[in-house]
């Protein structure tokens, strides 16, 4: 699972994080957190449904949103630690 923020220091935002994932690890689940209703508009269609954290948040509530998503993973789900592995196997991460 991947929780990040929209906005991020570096040339790569969640957005980017997120569309990695889906690319390269599409079973690896991604939570985004952000403020700005765009980042809404654009986390739904990058992330399950309900996994964008509008901020600010409390800890509780993305604790349960984990929670959640945790307890409906198919026993199939990958790990991001070998989905970086695999990628960087075939050239796709650095």
């Amino acid at each position: 699972m991947v929780f990040t923020d929209v906005e991020m220091p570096g040339s790569m935002d969640g957005f980017a994080v997120a569309q990695w994932v889906r690319a390269n690890a599409p079973d690896i689940d991604v939570i985004l957190a952000g403020s700005v209703y765009r980042s809404a508009q654009a986390a739904s269609d990058l992330c399950d449904q309900q996994d964008h954290v509008p901020k600010p948040y409390d800890s509780q509530s993305v604790r349960d949103r984990i929670h959640r998503l945790l307890a409906s993973r198919g026993p199939k789900k990958r790990d991001l630690k070998s989905a970086l592995e695999e990628a960087r196997a075939a050239g796709g991460a650095s």
